[in-house]
């Protein structure tokens, strides 16, 4: 062999079992936990919150100046004077239902067509509820005959 011999690779499963396995929530640990990371993590913070406000403010000035430059005022003092405004309108509440069917329904039928559903609600729901009636002598053997 040669004085100078090549360096083995690695196996690696040695080497990696030697050495932790780095991670990001290790690193933000460690940095969070140094003194000057707190600081330094403080300053960004409070950067950010300053660079919001600013761009918020800055947004509301441009769009403050666009709306300045479309002369609105403008146009509106122009139809104030120049133009009178009517308006003609009807209100009048309904039930949804009476007014899918074009039918009027006073209120004390309406309360009593609720009370009608509710009670037929009622009894469908006890309905179901009811076990089945015993079977007689007279059905099991009708039973018996049909097979």
């Amino acid at each position: 062999m040669s004085e100078r011999e090549p360096p083995k690779p690695p196996t690696g499963q040695d080497e990696h079992a030697k050495r932790p396995r780095p991670s990001l929530r290790g690193a933000a640990r460690r940095f969070v936990e140094d003194a000057k990371g707190k600081d330094l993590l403080h300053a960004v913070l409070d950067s950010s919150d300053k660079v919001k406000t600013e761009a918020v403010r800055q947004v509301g000035r441009e769009v403050r100046t666009y709306l300045e430059g479309l002369g609105l005022d403008d146009a509106v003092l122009y139809l104030l004077t120049n133009y009178s405004l009517e308006v003609n309108a009807s209100l009048k509440l309904k039930p949804i239902g009476d007014a899918l069917r074009g039918e009027e329904e006073t209120e004390e039928d309406h309360y009593e067509r609720l009370r009608r559903e509710r009670e037929s609600q009622r009894a469908s729901a006890r309905q179901e509820r009811q076990p089945p009636p015993p079977a007689t002598e007279a059905s099991r053997v009708q039973e018996h005959e049909d097979d």
